[in-house]
């Protein structure tokens, strides 16, 4: 229930992010955006692998590294984008 939740958010996410870019008046508006868009993919990508092995490959330990050594570190550029 919980990743069907999450895939709900990520998606819902991406469809403002899209209404956004299309709101977007000015370049600097549509650059500043798009480096948001462009840290946000890396964070994405490396959670769904996380989850990918948690989940399915049942490999909890691989799922903890990539959580560790890469989605927070890519979270945390996506929040400071």
């Amino acid at each position: 229930m919980l990743l069907a939740t999450r895939g709900e958010n990520t998606k819902k996410i991406s469809e403002l992010v899209a209404e956004i870019t299309s709101r977007c008046e000015s370049e600097k508006e549509k650059q500043r955006l798009s480096v948001v868009e462009e840290t946000r993919k890396p964070y994405i990508d490396s959670y769904l692998r996380a989850i990918h092995l948690l989940v399915d490959e049942r490999e909890r330990d691989a799922a903890v590294a990539v959580m560790v050594n890469e989605t927070v570190p890519a979270l945390l550029k996506y929040h400071a984008a």
